[in-house]
């Protein structure tokens, strides 16, 4: 049967003139329903990323906030620091020296002066440590406070910068832009995403050297743990300039564990 006679039987048949009437109708209708659809699923998207960029500005605010707060503390830290460190360095100046008499003295068979340097010795340690202690725990909280506002800074970087790759994704996805196009959109966040991590550890690079000193010298106060030897080898990793935000975690969820195991060893007065 011909097209044209086929179209003159549905032009004479009421029911069928019907039936195709409702179908083209329902046609466009499902038609307008996913464009509809398609259109408020990337507004609500767009909505969302507002929304995130809405919140990502009351958290600089609140990081704005904390960061003052922090500088009086930084100010205590420093001002611990110079008064504590110099002596410390003294004191284990003075221990070192007294090993050199002491090597001396045993060369020498010269057993009173050995028992006489090992007590000096002896108390210059014990000065050192607890003068070591003072300035860990004076140190440590500030110290701690400093490192999480830093990851705190690195991660707000980053999702800030992901928010608008985010966008740029999915305008060009929208768009049905090329796969080229939306490569060099993926690639250009990965390198972003590398230029604020290495730019947050170089900024980091001054603290973490502080506290893996800090680390080193209480270690010497207290009986090494399982703790302490896998943070032995994190810092060497993380002194290379090999670590992530997961990373700083780690430290300053140490520090904190070795803070409290200080204290608990420091003699009340």
């Amino acid at each position: 049967m011909s097209f044209p006679t086929k179209a003159e039987q549905i032009e004479k048949n009421p029911f069928w003139r019907r039936f195709i009437a409702a179908l083209c109708v329902f046609v466009g209708l499902a038609g307008l329903g996913g464009s509809s659809y398609q259109r408020s699923h990337f507004n609500s998207q767009i909505a969302q990323l507002v929304a995130d960029d809405e919140k990502l500005v009351k958290d600089n605010d609140k990081l704005v906030t904390s960061t003052s707060n922090l500088v009086g503390t930084t100010n205590t830290m420093v001002t611990d620091f110079g008064i504590l460190m110099p002596q410390v360095t003294t004191l284990d100046a003075r221990v070192a020296e007294l090993d050199v008499k002491i090597a001396a003295a045993k060369q020498n068979h010269d057993a009173p002066l050995v028992a006489k340097l090992e007590a000096k010795e002896d108390a210059a340690r014990k000065q050192a440590d607890e003068t070591a202690k003072k300035l860990l725990l004076s140190m440590a909280p500030s110290l701690i406070d400093s490192l999480e506002q830093s990851q705190q800074s690195w991660e707000w970087d980053e999702h800030n910068r992901y928010l608008f790759y985010y966008r740029d994704l999915e305008r060009a996805r929208w768009d049905k832009k090329s796969k080229e196009e939306i490569q060099k959109i993926q690639d250009a966040w990965t390198e972003q995403k590398a230029e604020i991590s290495d730019r947050h550890r170089s900024q980091m690079r001054d603290a973490l050297v502080n506290a893996n000193y800090l680390r080193e010298r209480m270690a010497r106060t207290l009986t090494e743990t399982e703790k302490d030897k896998a943070a032995t080898a994190m810092f060497e990793k993380i002194l290379k300039g090999d670590f992530d935000q997961r990373d700083l975690n780690q430290v300053t969820f140490y520090l904190r564990d070795l803070a409290k195991r200080l204290a608990g060893t420091q003699p009340t007065s």
